[in-house]
């Protein structure tokens, strides 16, 4: 088994909680390359140790974000430009803290299709997932994780860490103006929190500036 800092390198797709003959309860993890590990470790454990390798606090995390999309659960984790962690449910647990939640990588979702009712998840090796959630909660999800997406690039200049106009375009789907008007106010809102923060972070600088000069 390869360590998880290696397979951060090679770039995750997808974390998900599987059952293991004469093993137990371990965690499925899916490459870049189409390559697949078995983690021996929870899920919940595996998350834990990726977010320590970036140096980032989970709770802090969910609740920065949380507090943006005024949701209080399965809040889409972001890790790296690279890596948008998409909470989906992915199995029936056999115990109660086995946990059913697996995570997806925003970037690394082809297309989303329904089949026998079942929902899969294409991913960009053209690798599929099952997820046990319904279309329209795998929907709400993606566009949650593409908003905070959207909002952290706005000072970015690495257009090719973020989704193509592609990869939006698949996703189009019928939506109510009220889908549409809520998704906009949230954006407003993700946009404005960024540009007063770039505000803040100038008047400092200038402030700084002004007390060197006045010395």
């Amino acid at each position: 088994m390869k360590k998880i800092e290696e397979l951060i390198k090679m770039g995750i797709c997808v974390l998900s909680p599987t059952y293991q003959k004469n093993v137990g309860n371990v965690t499925k993890i899916i490459t870049r390359d189409g390559e697949i590990f078995i983690d021996q470790r929870t899920t919940k454990t595996v998350l834990k140790r990726i977010a320590k390798y970036y140096t980032i606090h989970l709770k802090s995390c969910r609740s920065k974000y949380g507090e943006m999309l005024h949701q209080r659960f399965n809040i889409p984790i972001l890790l790296n430009k690279k890596l948008l962690l998409i909470p989906l449910k992915m199995r029936k647990p056999k115990f109660k803290k086995d946990g059913a939640k697996g995570y997806i990588n925003l970037y690394d979702i082809e297309k989303v299709t329904e089949k026998e009712k079942n929902i899969i998840i294409k991913l960009k090796n053209n690798i599929e997932v099952i997820t046990l959630a319904r279309m329209k909660t795998v929907q709400d999800q993606i566009n949650k994780a593409k908003l905070i997406s959207g909002v952290i690039s706005l000072n970015s200049k690495d257009e090719q860490s973020y989704p193509s106009k592609d990869f939006y375009a698949e996703y189009k789907r019928p939506a109510t103006k009220g889908d549409i008007a809520k998704l906009q106010e949230e954006f407003e809102k993700l946009k404005g929190v960024v540009e007063k923060s770039f505000i803040s972070q100038k008047q400092q600088k200038m402030e700084e500036i002004n007390y060197f000069y006045r010395k």
